[in-house]
């Protein structure tokens, strides 16, 4: 985003107070990218980088993969996120939370190359059985995630063979 408001300190107004105004107003408004973008870069600047994942998720644009690596944000692809993440943070305001999708489906409908590739090469962060269970539904993107893997290293492919039982094909 090449705005102008990039250039602002963003300590010169209390972040939390224009976070909660634009989420009232995406509550009012039919067209809502620009301020779902806007929110995902305050949400950026208030260090909450696991909400600003889920916006430039759902919104498919924004640097997913680069936060990911410089904020450390592993644990946010293993764990449960939001499906619909602008009504989950419109029902943050309401108390109300709605957990249900799964950060790796997302990032391999995100860009599936570089998804694979940060998977595979953070298996010790995001473990392949828990990569495997997210895409339980997916066998085509079990199967690529599953080949990377093998070609990447045929040993740990090894363990895996119990998560697939259920589906065979998707074995060496």
């Amino acid at each position: 985003m090449d705005c102008w408001h990039q250039d602002w300190p963003c300590t010169l107004y209390n972040i939390q107070n224009i976070i909660t105004a634009v989420l009232e107003n995406i509550r009012r408004t039919q067209d809502t990218v620009i301020l779902t973008d806007a929110l995902a870069l305050l949400y950026q600047y208030d260090k909450k980088y696991d909400k600003t994942l889920s916006i430039y998720l759902q919104l498919k644009q924004g640097p997913v993969f680069e936060l990911i690596e410089k904020h450390d944000l592993y644990d946010s692809i293993q764990n449960k996120v939001p499906i619909h993440v602008l009504d989950y943070l419109l029902d943050e305001v309401e108390s109300h939370f709605a957990f249900a999708a799964l950060q790796v489906l997302y990032l391999m409908k995100f860009d599936r190359d570089k998804a694979i590739q940060l998977l595979i090469n953070n298996t010790d962060r995001i473990p392949i059985a828990t990569v495997l269970n997210q895409l339980k539904d997916e066998p085509l993107l079990q199967h690529l995630y599953l080949d990377a893997l093998f070609k990447k290293d045929s040993q740990c492919t090894h363990d895996v063979g119990a998560t697939t039982a259920r589906a065979p094909s998707l074995t060496r």
